[in-house]
C-alpha cells in the first residue's frame, strides 16, 4: 500500500470542518496507522447515522455522547491496535463502527417502514426510537472487545459496553428499569455471537447452549 494512501489516525484532525462535531477518528493513547478509505467511509456512514437520528432524540444524543466519550474512544483505538497494528486485520475500530452502525440502522429503519416490529417494542419495552437506541449503542460497541481478544471478543465486548452504558444511559433514561431493560437489549446485540449445533449450524436438540435471544429450542 503506497504510503500517500496511509496516514495516522492522528493525522484526521485537519479534517474537521466548520459547525461540524470534531473529528474523533485520532489516536486515544495508541498509534494505530489505517488506510484513508477507512476515514471517508466512517465519515459517509456518519451522515447516514446523523440523518436517521434525526427524528429521534435519544439516539442522536447517544451518539453525540458516545463520539465525545473518553472511555468509549480510547476502546475503539485500542481495538483497532490489537486487530490491525497486532493481528493484521483490517479496521475494527470506531470507523468499523459507525459502518457497522449506519447500516444497521439502516435496515432496522426499512424493517419498521415495512411493518415488522423490533423485539424492544412487541416487548413492551420501548418505543421505535428507543430501538434506534438500542441498535445504535449495539452496533457502536459490538467490537471493543477485541482489544482484550479476538477469540471470544463477543463476550468481552458485552463486559466493556456495560459500564458504558452504566454511565450514559441515566442522562437518556431516569427510569431505571427503563434503562437497565434497554441495557439487557444493547447488550444482547453487542455480543453479536453466532451459535448453532455443531453438526447442523442451527440450534436444534443436539446443542447445549441457548438459542437466539436467550430461549432454548423446545
Amino acid at each position: 500500500m503506497k504510503g500517500n494512501n496511509r496516514a495516522k489516525v492522528g493525522q484526521f484532525r485537519s479534517l474537521v470542518e466548520p459547525g461540524v462535531l470534531p473529528c474523533t477518528h485520532i489516536g486515544h493513547g495508541v498509534r494505530v496507522v489505517l488506510d484513508w478509505d477507512y476515514h471517508r467511509l466512517a465519515h459517509a456512514a456518519n451522515q447516514v447515522i446523523v440523518d436517521l437520528t434525526a427524528d429521534y432524540p435519544r439516539a442522536a444524543r447517544l451518539y453525540t455522547s458516545l463520539l465525545t466519550d473518553p472511555q468509549t474512544l480510547a476502546s475503539w483505538d485500542l481495538t483497532d491496535y490489537m486487530a490491525v497494528e497486532r493481528l493484521g486485520y483490517n479496521d475494527h475500530g470506531q470507523m468499523h463502527a459507525q459502518v457497522v452502525a449506519a447500516n444497521a440502522l439502516r435496515l432496522l429503519d426499512l424493517l419498521q417502514t415495512a411493518g415488522v416490529t423490533p423485539a424492544v417494542i412487541d416487548s413492551g419495552a420501548g418505543t421505535p426510537e428507543d430501538a434506534f437506541v438500542v441498535v445504535l449503542a449495539a452496533a457502536l460497541l459490538h467490537d471493543i472487545g477485541t482489544q482484550v481478544a479476538r477469540e471470544g471478543h463477543e463476550a468481552y465486548s458485552v463486559m466493556l459496553a456495560q459500564p458504558v452504558l452504566a454511565r450514559l444511559l441515566p442522562d437518556l433514561y431516569p427510569d431505571p428499569v427503563q434503562a437497565q431493560v434497554l441495557t439487557g437489549f444493547i447488550l444482547a446485540g453487542a455480543g453479536h455471537a453466532g451459535g448453532g449445533c455443531r453438526r447442523c449450524g442451527r440450534w436444534c436438540r443436539y446443542d447445549p447452549g441457548p438459542g437466539p435471544g436467550g430461549l432454548r429450542p423446545g
